[in-house]
């Protein structure tokens, strides 16, 4: 297992990284519009690079708590802002750097994957007891329509309308 990096830049790409990721043909995601500077999408889970800055890079964190600061406090509380800045930190501290743009991986496929382990990680909840059957119900009705609307923003589509008969979506 790879040991976090001790300065603050992030570990540099194996040289052989990119040659050893997938091709077109053998899993990239056709469908996928890089910006130029982001990495295309593997399919592969974990095939992506570490992350790796560049002049355009960005911090995420600032432009989120301000983003989030401008919500009503029933939306966006103080304890959900707490929260986040220590997981920023907790994030610095294992990766030597917190989450950038343009750091040459695919954030597409990053926020994909957590909201497919966040369905996991509810449903874990949900067998084990902890979430009642209609939380567990509106928290995965939620989550597949925040992954919905990912998807349909990731392929410049139009968000539908949500069907009240049906839920969400």
């Amino acid at each position: 297992m790879n040991q976090p990096p001790d300065t603050v830049s992030p570990p540099p790409i194996p040289p052989q990284a990119p040659d050893a990721w997938p091709t077109w043909e053998q899993g990239f995601r056709a469908d996928h519009a890089p910006c130029g500077v982001c990495a295309p999408s593997p399919w592969v889970h974990g095939a992506q690079p570490p992350p790796r800055l560049t002049a355009a890079s960005q911090p995420v964190w600032p432009a989120l708590e301000d983003d989030l600061g401008q919500l009503p406090r029933t939306v966006a509380p103080d304890r959900l802002l707490a929260q986040l800045a220590t997981r920023v930190a907790l994030g610095r501290a294992k990766y030597g750097v917190e989450l950038h743009t343009h750091d040459g991986r695919d954030p597409w496929l990053d926020a994909n994957e957590e909201i497919l382990d966040l369905l996991q990680y509810l449903a874990r909840l949900a067998l084990a007891g902890h979430l009642p059957p209609d939380t567990y119900r509106y928290l995965l009705t939620l989550t597949t329509t925040l992954w919905a609307g990912l998807d349909h923003a990731q392929r410049r589509e139009p968000i539908p309308a949500p069907d009240a008969a049906e839920g969400l979506w």
